[in-house]
């Protein structure tokens, strides 16, 4: 077993330019790396707590929100951990995710983002979003046109936000479990008067359907 995880440890490295390698064994041996005009420190635990031990002075250029799904860690979805992430972003910066659940962009916005669309690739043509990028100023129109990875949202996702998937995920402590964050969303759907996702799903899909025929 040594031996394999040797070999296994080998063709990671050999993916890796040495400047890359070094990056990587400085955050391992000591949880930071300096190179020049360049530093980088890593924060191991809970995200919603780590992230107070960042300078509050500090804004980010670039976020990347990649937990697991909403429905296996939503303590990393909340609206609450949304808001201070929109926070901490300066005011060029751009938040990006693969999710694009009406959840996690109806509390962008109310973070006080401005959203707009991942395009799918060309082999992802049955997908209608890739992701979200979020950020506080609003994108001219000219480099979504020249950049074709971004478009605003469609007339389907916007309605999307009016269903009740919208209903975010809460953890006003900060410190819930995922249960009780999900339960606590799904009793607050269950006594919405937001129209269902199912019957916005069924409708799009027979719109869809119309379309292809």
């Amino acid at each position: 077993m040594e031996f394999r995880n040797r070999c296994y440890e080998k063709e990671f490295q050999d993916l890796w330019s040495p400047k890359i390698l070094n990056f990587f064994n400085c955050l391992k041996e000591s949880k930071r790396w300096v190179q020049d005009f360049n530093e980088g420190t890593i924060h191991w635990g809970d995200a919603r707590q780590k992230l107070h031990e960042i300078n509050d002075s500090i804004r980010f250029d670039l976020i990347l929100l990649d937990p697991f799904s909403p429905q296996k860690c939503p303590e990393l979805w909340s609206e609450e951990f949304i808001s201070l992430l929109s926070a901490r972003l300066s005011l060029k910066g751009r938040l990006i995710t693969y999710s694009s659940a009406a959840s996690i962009r109806a509390s962008f916005l109310r973070a006080g983002l401005r959203i707009y669309s991942i395009v799918p690739s060309m082999h992802e043509n049955n997908r209608w979003s890739s992701g979200t990028v979020a950020m506080k100023n609003e994108l001219e129109q000219k480099f979504i046109s020249k950049n074709c990875q971004l478009k605003d949202l469609s007339t389907r996702e916007l309605e999307h936000l009016a269903t009740r998937s919208s209903i975010p995920y809460r953890d006003p402590t900060g410190r819930g479990s995922s249960e009780e964050i999900i339960s606590t969303r799904e009793i607050e759907q269950s006594k919405s008067q937001l129209i269902h996702t199912s019957s916005w799903r069924k409708r799009w899909n027979t719109a869809q359907l119309q379309k292809c025929n």
